[in-house]
């Protein structure tokens, strides 16, 4: 079984809450067996506010077949006013 952990958040810096998260799930994980692959968006390329494109990003279609290619996703977003983020 694979699991994608997807890192929603835009955090950069070293050693982040979203960063520990996602190694400390692919910790738990590694241990029951599952392999993972940690997707951080921040680090992606997608032009996320880009309304000007016309046709799929590449880096798009790596993260397309990255989420695809897993068996079960783990989604971490940041919060926003005590909640997801839409």
């Amino acid at each position: 079984m694979k699991a994608l952990i997807f890192n929603g958040a835009l955090e950069r810096r070293a050693n982040a809450t979203p960063e520990r998260i996602a190694l400390h799930l692919e910790s738990v994980l590694a241990a029951a067996g599952i392999t993972s692959d940690i997707y951080n968006i921040a680090d992606s390329g997608i032009p996320l506010f880009d309304i000007t494109l016309n046709k799929t990003p590449h880096a798009v279609e790596v993260m397309n077949h990255r989420f695809r290619e897993a068996d079960i996703h783990i989604w971490l977003t940041p919060l926003y006013h005590g909640s997801m983020t839409g």
